[in-house]
């Protein structure tokens, strides 16, 4: 049985939160880069909220567009971990 989750349940922000600390754990990475095409302010929203910060524009393709358009590139920096 699958029960509904009351829609204040912030279940995708923790499970974003849960991916950049297994990765750190598990891959000597030190920053994480994601590019979304500026007509998509909501898959903005959802980098910005775990707190990737806007690095710069450029231009992006897509097999579903005709042609490359505008990106935002972000990054998200990863503290290094202690020994």
């Amino acid at each position: 049985m699958i029960l509904p989750l009351p829609r204040e349940t912030p279940l995708i922000p923790r499970q974003r939160a849960a991916f950049v600390a297994q990765s750190a754990t598990h891959f000597p990475i030190r920053a994480l880069r994601a590019d979304v095409f500026t007509d998509k302010p909501g898959s903005m929203r959802v980098l910005e909220e775990p707190g990737f910060a806007r690095a710069g524009l450029d231009t992006g393709t897509s097999a579903a567009r005709l042609e490359p358009a505008p990106i935002v590139l972000y990054r998200l920096d990863i503290p290094a971990r202690k020994a």
